[in-house]
């Protein structure tokens, strides 16, 4: 966070020890004076003589009827002791009152920004941050990434489209007084990934040789939960540029998967299409009835072997690391 002149034009900086040392010293003065200035009880000081041993017994019994009666202390003695609890009430305050300026003063620098940009297994991206407080930070985030492959192998033709897409809200706590941090926040997932094959042999259920082209697509939650831990270089030091690193997991539930597709055979073709639900739909002539029934339960079986090992990815991990700027 900026200190100093930069961060407090014009204000006047409080130094608590000097204070503290300044009230002491008043005090100090003020019972100097009053030991002073305090007539004593024997010596010459005395202004109504000596008083004997036998008369004034400050620690014993007076014998009784005597005339002599022990002197009694100085008004102004009572009044020491007021004067000296006050001094004390005043130096206690003086100090709460520092401790009290200095987290004030400190909470009053924050309120800063900081921009930055990073890679990550959600993709390429920037984020833009505001410090709430020493301990507490917001991050806006965005991340992007494109992928798309094609190939061919054995006469058959496929194409893998990887598309990474989130923005999310996150929210940092430094529990300690340096760069660690733990995260938490939410983001919205756009991710999907999409596997299409064309003019090639693909296998369902319980049958391998059906021919003709198909099309799956995983996609998952749009609203995605995400917790990790966090460093940041320098963050203490206030502005300039510093390092940073993430990782964590975001909650994307069990991914969804759809198929689509067309089946050719014996010159006969049928369109087809599983739901996200598993539940088979086939239009068209795939042969007779019996050909078509076996088509939607082999794509239902398959489906469901799918989904099942789909199940285990409900996690999906998140590893960052980025440059950024903070002003």
């Amino acid at each position: 966070m900026p200190t100093g002149a930069a961060g407090s034009a014009g204000s006047t900086q409080i130094d608590p020890a000097a204070q503290l040392r300044q009230v002491g010293n008043a005090a100090f003065d003020r019972r100097r004076t009053a030991l002073q200035t305090e007539p004593r009880l024997n010596g010459r000081d005395n202004p109504a003589g000596k008083i004997s041993a036998g008369t004034a017994h400050l620690g014993g019994d007076r014998k009784r009827g005597s005339p002599d009666k022990a002197p009694s202390p100085p008004e102004h003695r009572s009044r020491a002791m007021p004067n000296q609890t006050t001094a004390a009430l005043a130096a206690c305050a003086a100090f709460l009152f520092a401790a009290s300026i200095q987290p004030a003063t400190a909470r009053a620098q924050d309120g800063s920004m900081a921009a930055g940009a990073h890679a990550s297994t959600l993709g390429a991206g920037f984020s833009l941050g505001y410090d709430i407080s020493p301990s507490f930070s917001a991050r806006a985030v965005a991340n992007y990434f494109s992928f798309d492959r094609k190939e061919s192998s054995a006469g058959n033709a496929y194409s893998v489209d990887v598309r990474l897409l989130s923005l999310g809200l996150l929210g940092d706590w430094h529990p300690f007084e340096n760069g660690f941090r733990v995260t938490a926040g939410v983001l919205y997932n756009g991710n999907k990934f999409t596997f299409a094959s064309r003019t090639s042999e693909f296998g369902a259920g319980d049958t391998d040789d059906y021919e003709g082209n198909l099309k799956a697509e995983l996609g998952f939650n749009a609203v995605a939960p995400y917790l990790g831990i966090g460093w940041t270089s320098g963050r203490a030091d206030g502005s300039g540029f510093s390092f940073f690193a993430d990782a964590g997991a975001i909650y994307q539930g069990a991914p969804r998967l759809s198929v689509s597709g067309r089946v050719d055979d014996n010159g006969s073709s049928c369109n087809f299409s599983v739901s996200e639900s598993g539940r088979a739909t086939v239009r068209g002539e795939c042969g007779d009835m019996a050909a078509s029934a076996a088509l939607r339960a082999d794509l239902e079986k398959e489906h469901a072997d799918l989904k099942g090992q789909l199940d285990n990815f409900k996690f999906y991990p998140v590893v960052m690391l980025g440059v950024t700027y903070r002003f």
